[in-house]
């Protein structure tokens, strides 16, 4: 089984050289250049956040990096599929865990991507997306109230909890 990787933040584009986990992660392909697909599910499969990834994914040495899209009531799911399967690793970017993962269930993506990674096929993630990718994730009916939570599933290829961003919550 390949690793999976999650990204849960740092010096990010302030970074004087590539970084070095986006290097690990891309030498999981096996080849120079590799290509990625971006799942973007979680960010509304925003542009500009698809452009700036795809620069710092540049700089670490990927290649071609392609949306596999999602999120528009109009999105042609066989493109999708098609990129996902093509592409050499594939990175679930960040934005909102819940409305990400609504996604790629309403899509009937969630069989898809568990077979991809079934068989052996590199995913990394980035904040939201490094959520998507472990086990579950929580939500609250009223944010206000702790005793409100409850969990979710998430795609679990990294069979553990984690979150993001929480740091000032210890």
């Amino acid at each position: 089984m390949k690793p999976v990787y999650l990204l849960a933040g740092g010096r990010g584009h302030a970074r004087k050289r590539p970084d070095p986990l986006l290097e690990a992660v891309f030498a999981l392909a096996g080849r120079a250049k590799p290509s990625i697909a971006y799942i973007g599910a979680a960010s509304d499969d925003d542009g500009d956040f698809l452009e700036w990834m795809a620069s710092c994914f540049h700089t670490a040495g990927a290649g071609p990096v392609r949306l596999a899209p999602m999120v528009s009531a109009r999105v042609d799911l066989d493109e999708a599929r098609s990129v996902l399967t093509s592409s050499d690793l594939i990175f679930v970017s960040g934005g909102d865990v819940e409305a990400g993962m609504r996604v790629l269930e309403e899509r009937k993506m969630v069989s898809f991507l568990q077979r991809l990674h079934d068989d052996g096929k590199p995913f990394f993630g980035l904040s939201a997306g490094s959520i998507m990718l472990a086990r579950c994730w929580v939500r609250w009916s009223d944010p206000d109230d702790e005793a409100s939570a409850a969990t979710f599933p998430c795609l679990n290829f990294a069979s553990v909890l984690c979150d993001t961003h929480a740091e000032a919550e210890d």
